[in-house]
């Protein structure tokens, strides 16, 4: 084996090994459901985009409650990827309610877009329900972006 070899497979070993243990860094694992996320989306609070924002996060919503058989997301941890996008919906409003914090609002926003580009295009979310968040999240991120 010349030393390219022998360096490159030390280098995979040592990657395989310390991968598993740095992606499990800091978690408690006890009883926590990791799909079960709590990102309430406060109804007190009122920001400038609240009507977008209010509606992406109803939409996901919908959806939770009407996937029983798959018809709208198709991955096994689809309660997930529903509570990721609430969660990152409660993050932007807090973020537009705080002083000078509306580049952090529309970044929330467009790692959502990314995020449901994503679980599109590796198949885990029907094209009709990919098209109906684009545009909600889409009208969210433009309010943010324009007001």
């Amino acid at each position: 084996m010349n030393i390219k070899t022998i360096a490159a497979t030390l280098l995979l070993t040592s990657a395989f090994l310390a991968l598993p243990q740095d992606s499990f860094a800091g978690r408690d694992k006890g009883d926590r459901n990791p799909s079960e996320k709590e990102c309430p989306y406060s109804d007190e609070a009122v920001s400038r985009c609240d009507t977008e924002l209010k509606s992406a996060y109803d939409l996901l919503a919908y959806f939770a409650e009407n996937n029983g058989n798959k018809i709208y997301f198709l991955s096994r941890n689809w309660e997930k990827d529903i509570g990721t996008l609430q969660c990152k919906i409660s993050g932007a409003d807090i973020k537009l309610e705080q002083r000078n914090k509306d580049d952090e609002a529309s970044a929330l926003l467009q790692a959502s877009l990314d995020k449901i580009w994503s679980l599109f295009g590796q198949g885990k979310l029907t094209y009709g329900a990919y098209l109906t968040l684009k545009t909600s999240f889409n009208y969210a991120k433009d309010c943010i972006d324009n007001s």
